[in-house]
């Protein structure tokens, strides 16, 4: 099993990153094998932005913080800016529409402080009243 998974951790370090020319190298949400990318994340975990959080990635490692800068900026056509919270959605949620669990995940996937602060005043900011601020 330990070789199967080393396999699989190759195949997608191979065909998976992929290179941006804002960006540089970074993973890529999807390829098809014909040398194709779909560059989003998705706010779901699993998700490229996860991926620190399960220890498949070194929060540190190039690649990683790349792809990160992709997925939270406005090149990610699922990284959407709110009046009160900017966070990853996805294609199943549909344009405009933010999930807080990719905001949770960006706290866990960050050592910057400013940061966390910014992602959790956003979220108790959206939470219209549920007194998650208490």
């Amino acid at each position: 099993m330990h070789n199967f998974s080393q396999d699989i951790r190759d195949a997608i370090s191979k065909y998976g990153i992929v290179n941006d020319p804002v960006y540089g190298e970074a993973y890529a949400f999807e390829v098809d094998g014909f040398g194709s990318a779909n560059r989003m994340d998705d706010a779901n975990i699993p998700s490229l932005l996860s991926a620190p959080f399960f220890g498949y990635l070194n929060i540190s490692d190039p690649v990683c913080q790349n792809t990160r800068k992709f997925i939270l900026s406005k090149d990610n056509p699922y990284f959407m800016r709110g009046p009160v919270i900017s966070a990853v959605g996805g294609p199943h949620a549909g344009l405009g529409k933010s999930w807080p669990v990719a905001s949770i995940i960006c706290i866990f996937t960050t050592d910057d402080d400013s940061e966390i602060k910014n992602q959790l005043k956003e979220i108790v900011s959206s939470t219209d009243g549920a007194r998650l601020d208490t």
